[in-house]
């Protein structure tokens, strides 16, 4: 499984949106628990400027922190496995058996047989998803499965800057563990979101490889 240039840039600048939201509620948090007082004593006009800049600056977070890791990494934070972590690896050998929308005898009439090295198996998986990737389910089970792992590999980062950085500016340690447990529980309920999605993308690929045989896109 690797990610298809052309159509997976389209769904990352419709998923940035949501990217951004998140940094927004992550920074939210943050003031609330960091500067209790001001966030009190908000005027109207405050938080009418603090909007406006947030407007222009939240949209760079995003648009950094999910760009300086590959997309292999990604997924190796989404599925805490070193070598071969996509989840096209195990196409055919775990995920063929779990979705009771395969048949699994009319799958291997119309794509041949199935690889078991794990390689093979996200080789051979890409392949069959090259040739569906427009069909409206494939296109929606990606774009979420894009969007979480983004999500989670986004939150792990803020949780690993965020200790160290508020420590060094001298925070209490119950305001720090706060905003860590924030961002811990954020990443583990994206990371969580992210292996269901990409299970459910797999698997959408080889369902609709097992209800006809689909030859090669012109």
């Amino acid at each position: 499984m690797a990610e298809d240039k052309g159509s997976g840039k389209s769904l990352k600048q419709a998923n940035f949106v949501w990217l951004c939201t998140l940094v927004t509620f992550d920074v939210v948090v943050l003031a609330v628990v960091i500067f209790p007082d001001i966030v009190r004593d908000a005027t109207v006009s405050n938080i009418a400027l603090a909007r406006s800049i947030s407007s222009i600056l939240l949209p760079v977070v995003p648009l950094l922190l999910t760009n300086t890791i590959s997309q292999l990494m990604k997924a190796r934070l989404v599925y805490w496995k070193w070598s071969d972590p996509l989840p096209g690896s195990r196409a055919f050998t775990t995920f063929v058996k779990k979705d009771e929308r395969i048949d699994e005898a009319k799958l291997l009439k119309n794509v041949g047989a199935f690889p078991a090295d794990p390689k093979e198996q996200n080789s051979k998986w890409y392949g069959l998803y090259l040739k569906v990737k427009h069909e409206v389910s494939v296109v929606d089970s990606h774009k979420a499965f894009l969007l979480y792992r983004d999500m989670a590999s986004l939150s792990l980062i803020l949780l690993v800057l965020a200790a160290p950085v508020l420590w060094y500016l001298d925070f209490p340690r119950n305001d720090i563990q706060k905003v860590c447990g924030v961002f811990l529980l954020q990443y583990l309920l994206t990371m969580m979101s992210a292996r269901l999605a990409g299970h459910r993308m797999v698997c959408t690929v080889l369902a609709v490889h097992s209800t006809r045989k689909i030859a090669n896109p012109k």
